[in-house]
């Protein structure tokens, strides 16, 4: 926010919703672990024995089940306070969804659509090509940059029926 932006993007991928436990606890582990992680780090890049060892000690094991990263009903609490914070620096947030159009069964995509109704905030649904489960290939970063500034020109945020403090920034 001390950039002072016009306009905020807000995306969603699926990080938040990855069974992988809760990242306020993650936060607090991996800070606690910074100077181990910064040793590995050094070792990793100056150590081909270290790289072996570490590969070989690590192995992938099937993981005990884990809760969500962030759970929806976090979730919308956080992005409601996101949206809140643009506002409050000035900016006007839009919302961006890999997750699909909103649904009843996907409760991160349902939120998004929840937010944006609720908040009136623009939600582009992002749903092109890409290379892997999250990211778009080079064709569909082009369709998406056309969709979102095609929804903040229909918003009047940027073009010319951009309202004019967007254009003092």
């Amino acid at each position: 926010m001390e950039l002072k932006p016009a306009i905020v993007i807000v995306a969603f991928g699926f990080n938040d919703s990855l069974p992988i436990g809760d990242v306020e606890q993650d936060l607090a582990v991996q800070k606690r672990m910074l100077p181990l992680v910064m040793a590995d780090d050094f070792l990793l890049t100056h150590s081909a024995l270290w790289r072996w060892v570490r590969t070989k000690v690590r192995g992938e094991g099937p993981r005990p089940e884990q809760p969500l990263r962030v759970p929806p009903e976090k979730f919308k609490e956080n992005l409601k306070r996101i949206v809140a914070v643009i506002r409050e620096h000035g900016a006007k947030p839009v919302l961006l969804s890999f997750s699909g159009p909103p649904n009843p069964k996907n409760g991160y995509a349902r939120t998004m659509g929840e937010i944006a109704a609720e908040q009136n905030v623009p939600l582009v649904v992002y749903s092109g090509p890409r290379i892997d489960v999250v990211h778009p290939s080079a064709e569909g970063y082009g369709q998406l940059a056309d969709k979102i500034l095609t929804r903040l020109e229909g918003e009047g945020y940027v073009g010319d029926g951009a309202q004019p403090e967007a254009h003092e920034r």
